[in-house]
């Protein structure tokens, strides 16, 4: 089954699993993602951040990130990992329960879906009880990921957050760091918006093509 940790900082979570566990994953992430087309403005950015979880996961079956050993009763086992920032997990995790239900997923697939929430949850208390429990309405039952700029929003949350000081009063803050930036009814998430706008139509550009810039060295 996937394993978790959260990061010494809190800034994310590390996901373990062998190889045949990860390539499940990826398979299902990928069969959600396809179903998302990238020439419609309300699922591009979706599309984008689905292939963005996929390739994580990827490399790290590919023993390109994390690799650990365990022992199992006595036998011991290879595990492969990938480090998420707790902003994007929350974001991909969203994106993937909001599109499952348009496909036809079997147990075994819609198992893999809960138990990758299971090991968020469970990492998120064990870093810090107080923090899970301000995340909780999130784990029921998402973020709104629906906007045309999902994609350039979740760059920004992404920058900001790991921008801001470590440690628990941060991972404590995520609920409402995700409200402020995602939420339609949010001052922070219409002058992001409203920036973004403006940043395409200086640039004679789409928004849908802005780079938002350098991602700030993760300290995990």
């Amino acid at each position: 089954m996937l394993t978790s940790e959260p990061t010494k900082n809190g800034t994310g979570i590390a996901i373990y699993g062998n190889y045949d566990e990860l390539d499940f994953l990826y398979s299902i992430v990928h069969r959600v993602g396809d179903t998302l087309s990238e020439s419609n403005e309300y699922q591009r950015g979706q599309n984008m951040l689905l292939m963005n979880f996929a390739y994580e996961i990827r490399k790290a079956k590919d023993q390109s990130r994390l690799i650990e050993k365990i022992d199992i009763d006595g036998e011991g086992m290879t595990t492969y990992g990938f480090r998420v920032v707790w902003t994007d997990l929350l974001i991909f995790l969203s994106v993937l329960r909001n599109n499952a239900g348009y496909i036809s997923l079997d147990k075994l697939e819609q198992s893999f879906l809960y138990m990758l929430e299971f090991v968020a949850e469970d990492s998120a208390r064990r870093y810090d009880a107080n923090g899970a429990e301000n995340l909780k309405p999130i784990f029921a039952s998402g973020v709104y990921v629906g906007h045309k700029y999902i994609f350039q929003i979740y760059q920004t949350i992404h920058t900001e957050l790991i921008s801001t000081t470590k440690g628990k009063r941060r991972f404590r803050n995520i609920s409402d760091f995700l409200w402020n930036y995602l939420s339609p009814a949010s001052h922070d998430h219409n002058d992001l918006v409203d920036s973004l706008e403006f940043s395409a139509k200086k640039n004679s550009c789409s928004v849908f093509d802005l780079e938002i810039g350098d991602f700030p060295e993760i300290e995990w």
